[in-house]
């Protein structure tokens, strides 16, 4: 009972501290909209090696997202807009062929267990995200990419 209290409490101060900074860029959409399915426990990976080693071709067509929604969340990074991080994760998700999401971490809210805080705790810090339907397609772009922060489901929000 105090799991589901604490999860309400979480998910009330994430809605409270949504900012209406998202600013999502056009991305490939799909037309299917798969049934939400459990979420699954967070990956981490290392810092970014190198190129993805998937063509683009090959890869799924990110979500056409809407607010209020659940989609599984592939977090590239998480670092102030600034930062190598920041654009080094952006750059290697447009490699794939994906238009990233650029916006505030709040607006999104994990369904099960939340994405590691950001190594810069103090600064104003932005996700590089990418969504999908399925919990496969996200993790066929994780696997491909090799260096994300996190994959898990979320309720997107900040979207209206």
């Amino acid at each position: 009972m105090k799991r589901v209290a604490l999860g309400l409490m979480v998910a009330a101060a994430l809605l409270a501290g949504c900012k209406k900074k998202s600013r999502p860029a056009p991305s490939p959409s799909t037309s299917a909209s798969a049934s939400p399915t459990p979420a699954a426990s967070p990956v981490e990976t290392p810092a970014p090696t190198g190129a993805p080693s998937a063509a683009p071709s090959a890869l799924p067509k990110a979500a056409d997202i809407q607010h209020d929604k659940l989609y599984w969340g592939v977090y590239f990074a998480l670092a102030p807009q600034d930062s190598t991080a920041f654009k080094d994760a952006q750059a290697a998700a447009k490699a794939l062929g994906y238009e990233v999401f650029h916006k505030d971490p709040n607006c999104d809210i994990p369904v099960a267990e939340a994405p590691p805080p950001a190594a810069d705790v103090g600064a104003e810090n932005y996700l590089i995200s990418v969504y999908f339907d399925t919990e496969a397609d996200a993790r066929k772009v994780a696997t491909a990419y090799g260096t994300v922060i996190w994959v898990g489901q979320v309720k997107t929000m900040c979207l209206d």
